[in-house]
Protein backbone atom coordinates (compact mmCIF):
# COMPACT_ATOMS: atom_id res chain seq x y z
CA UNK A 1 0.00 0.00 0.00
CA UNK A 2 1.17 3.45 -0.62
CA UNK A 3 1.69 6.25 1.59
CA UNK A 4 -1.39 7.89 0.44
CA UNK A 5 -0.19 11.69 1.70
CA UNK A 6 2.22 11.28 -1.31
CA UNK A 7 -0.55 11.06 -3.95
CA UNK A 8 -3.39 13.87 -4.89
CA UNK A 9 -5.97 12.07 -2.92
CA UNK A 10 -9.09 14.25 -4.18
CA UNK A 11 -10.11 11.35 -6.66
CA UNK A 12 -10.47 7.50 -6.15
CA UNK A 13 -10.66 5.33 -8.49
CA UNK A 14 -12.84 2.09 -7.83
CA UNK A 15 -11.60 -1.21 -9.84
CA UNK A 16 -12.68 -4.84 -9.64
CA UNK A 17 -14.36 -6.79 -11.82
CA UNK A 18 -18.15 -6.65 -13.60
CA UNK A 19 -20.43 -7.51 -11.03
CA UNK A 20 -18.58 -6.83 -7.94
CA UNK A 21 -20.77 -3.17 -6.63
CA UNK A 22 -18.57 -0.45 -8.23
CA UNK A 23 -21.22 1.57 -9.49
CA UNK A 24 -23.45 0.75 -6.27
CA UNK A 25 -20.75 1.38 -3.65
CA UNK A 26 -19.49 4.08 -5.60
CA UNK A 27 -22.81 6.31 -5.62
CA UNK A 28 -23.69 5.18 -1.89
CA UNK A 29 -19.91 6.47 -0.68
CA UNK A 30 -20.25 9.60 -2.79
CA UNK A 31 -23.95 10.90 -1.46
CA UNK A 32 -22.23 9.66 2.72
CA UNK A 33 -19.25 11.85 1.67
CA UNK A 34 -20.87 14.34 -0.15
CA UNK A 35 -18.39 13.56 -3.13
CA UNK A 36 -18.95 13.87 -6.78
CA UNK A 37 -19.73 10.65 -8.35
CA UNK A 38 -18.96 9.44 -12.46
CA UNK A 39 -19.31 6.04 -13.47
CA UNK A 40 -16.72 5.57 -16.82
CA UNK A 41 -19.04 3.40 -18.45
CA UNK A 42 -21.77 6.02 -17.99
CA UNK A 43 -19.28 8.98 -19.27
CA UNK A 44 -17.95 6.89 -21.93
CA UNK A 45 -22.00 6.36 -23.57
CA UNK A 46 -22.95 9.61 -22.99
CA UNK A 47 -19.68 10.98 -24.67
CA UNK A 48 -20.04 8.32 -27.72
CA UNK A 49 -24.15 8.55 -27.82
CA UNK A 50 -24.18 4.63 -27.61
CA UNK A 51 -24.22 1.69 -25.49
CA UNK A 52 -21.24 -0.39 -24.15
CA UNK A 53 -21.82 -3.17 -25.68
CA UNK A 54 -23.26 -1.33 -29.41
CA UNK A 55 -19.64 0.52 -29.14
CA UNK A 56 -18.14 -3.11 -28.40
CA UNK A 57 -20.15 -4.62 -31.94
CA UNK A 58 -19.87 -1.52 -33.76
CA UNK A 59 -15.72 -0.63 -33.31
CA UNK A 60 -14.49 -3.78 -31.59
CA UNK A 61 -12.81 -3.90 -27.80
CA UNK A 62 -9.54 -2.64 -29.28
CA UNK A 63 -11.54 0.30 -30.28
CA UNK A 64 -13.47 0.41 -26.98
CA UNK A 65 -10.29 0.40 -24.74
CA UNK A 66 -8.98 3.03 -26.56
CA UNK A 67 -12.22 5.50 -26.10
CA UNK A 68 -11.79 4.58 -22.88
CA UNK A 69 -8.53 5.57 -22.27
CA UNK A 70 -9.08 9.20 -23.99
CA UNK A 71 -12.40 8.93 -21.22
CA UNK A 72 -10.44 8.40 -18.19
CA UNK A 73 -7.97 11.04 -19.40
CA UNK A 74 -10.39 13.78 -19.53
CA UNK A 75 -12.71 12.64 -16.49
CA UNK A 76 -8.70 13.51 -14.65
CA UNK A 77 -8.08 16.38 -16.71
CA UNK A 78 -11.39 18.24 -16.15
CA UNK A 79 -12.08 16.47 -12.38
CA UNK A 80 -10.16 18.14 -10.27
CA UNK A 81 -10.84 17.44 -6.56
CA UNK A 82 -13.67 14.90 -3.94
CA UNK A 83 -15.26 12.40 -6.67
CA UNK A 84 -15.15 9.06 -7.03
CA UNK A 85 -14.82 7.19 -10.15
CA UNK A 86 -16.09 3.54 -10.92
CA UNK A 87 -14.32 2.37 -13.88
CA UNK A 88 -15.34 -0.43 -16.09
CA UNK A 89 -13.67 -3.67 -15.27
CA UNK A 90 -10.92 -4.04 -18.29
CA UNK A 91 -10.35 -0.47 -17.66
CA UNK A 92 -7.15 -1.01 -14.97
CA UNK A 93 -6.00 -3.34 -17.61
CA UNK A 94 -5.38 -1.38 -20.46
CA UNK A 95 -3.20 1.57 -21.90
CA UNK A 96 -1.25 1.30 -18.67
CA UNK A 97 -4.31 2.71 -16.90
CA UNK A 98 -3.81 1.11 -13.57
CA UNK A 99 -0.90 3.21 -13.21
CA UNK A 100 -2.19 6.13 -14.42
CA UNK A 101 -4.92 5.81 -11.97
CA UNK A 102 -2.35 5.35 -9.05
CA UNK A 103 -0.60 8.24 -10.05
CA UNK A 104 -3.79 10.85 -10.25
CA UNK A 105 -5.60 8.99 -6.65
CA UNK A 106 -6.48 6.47 -4.75
CA UNK A 107 -7.47 3.02 -6.31
CA UNK A 108 -9.46 0.79 -4.44
CA UNK A 109 -9.69 -2.78 -5.54
CA UNK A 110 -13.14 -4.44 -4.66
CA UNK A 111 -12.32 -7.92 -4.77
CA UNK A 112 -14.84 -10.90 -5.01
CA UNK A 113 -15.24 -14.68 -5.71
CA UNK A 114 -16.25 -15.74 -9.08
CA UNK A 115 -19.60 -17.34 -7.79
CA UNK A 116 -20.55 -13.95 -5.99
CA UNK A 117 -19.56 -11.81 -8.91
CA UNK A 118 -21.87 -14.23 -11.00
CA UNK A 119 -24.80 -14.08 -9.16
CA UNK A 120 -24.39 -10.36 -8.95
CA UNK A 121 -24.03 -9.74 -12.98
CA UNK A 122 -27.36 -12.07 -12.74
CA UNK A 123 -29.10 -9.08 -11.44
CA UNK A 124 -28.43 -6.67 -14.70
CA UNK A 125 -28.15 -9.16 -17.89
CA UNK A 126 -27.10 -8.53 -20.87
CA UNK A 127 -25.55 -5.55 -19.81
CA UNK A 128 -21.57 -6.77 -20.16
CA UNK A 129 -20.28 -7.25 -23.68
CA UNK A 130 -17.79 -9.53 -22.79
CA UNK A 131 -20.63 -12.07 -20.89
CA UNK A 132 -22.70 -11.92 -23.71
CA UNK A 133 -21.43 -14.86 -25.83
CA UNK A 134 -20.03 -17.25 -22.73
CA UNK A 135 -21.99 -19.99 -22.17
CA UNK A 136 -19.74 -21.13 -18.92
CA UNK A 137 -19.79 -17.67 -17.19
CA UNK A 138 -18.09 -18.94 -13.71
CA UNK A 139 -15.61 -20.81 -16.12
CA UNK A 140 -15.20 -17.83 -17.61
CA UNK A 141 -15.10 -14.85 -14.61
CA UNK A 142 -12.57 -17.55 -13.01
CA UNK A 143 -10.03 -16.92 -16.11
CA UNK A 144 -10.66 -13.33 -16.71
CA UNK A 145 -10.18 -12.67 -13.11
CA UNK A 146 -6.95 -14.67 -13.06
CA UNK A 147 -5.70 -12.77 -15.64
CA UNK A 148 -6.86 -9.23 -14.51
CA UNK A 149 -6.12 -9.46 -10.83
CA UNK A 150 -2.20 -8.92 -11.01
CA UNK A 151 -3.45 -5.63 -12.06
CA UNK A 152 -6.31 -4.92 -9.70
CA UNK A 153 -3.69 -5.87 -6.66
CA UNK A 154 -1.63 -2.68 -7.96
CA UNK A 155 -4.50 -0.37 -5.94
CA UNK A 156 -3.71 1.00 -2.68
CA UNK A 157 -6.33 -0.81 -0.86
CA UNK A 158 -7.98 -3.87 -1.62
CA UNK A 159 -11.25 -4.27 -0.20
CA UNK A 160 -12.99 -7.89 0.10
CA UNK A 161 -17.22 -7.33 -1.49
CA UNK A 162 -18.67 -9.34 1.16
CA UNK A 163 -17.35 -6.86 3.96
CA UNK A 164 -18.45 -3.67 2.56
CA UNK A 165 -19.89 -0.84 4.67
CA UNK A 166 -20.30 2.76 4.41
CA UNK A 167 -17.49 2.89 6.68
CA UNK A 168 -15.21 1.36 5.27
CA UNK A 169 -14.63 4.16 2.73
CA UNK A 170 -14.30 6.54 5.51
CA UNK A 171 -11.72 4.93 7.35
CA UNK A 172 -9.72 5.37 3.53
CA UNK A 173 -10.56 9.09 2.66
CA UNK A 174 -10.08 10.40 6.56
CA UNK A 175 -6.49 10.50 6.00
CA UNK A 176 -7.29 12.41 2.76
CA UNK A 177 -9.65 14.53 3.32
CA UNK A 178 -7.67 15.81 6.88
CA UNK A 179 -4.70 16.52 5.13
CA UNK A 180 -4.77 20.02 4.50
Amino acid sequence: MSNIREISPDLYFLVGMPGVGKTHWGKLWAVEHQLEFIDLDEYIEQTENKTIPEIFREYGEVRFREIERLCLEEIVTLTTENTIIACGGGTPCYHDNMEYMNAHGITIYLEAEPAWIISNLEINPGTRPLLENSEDKVGYITNLLSIRKHVYTQAHYNLLASNFALSIFAEIISPCTNRH
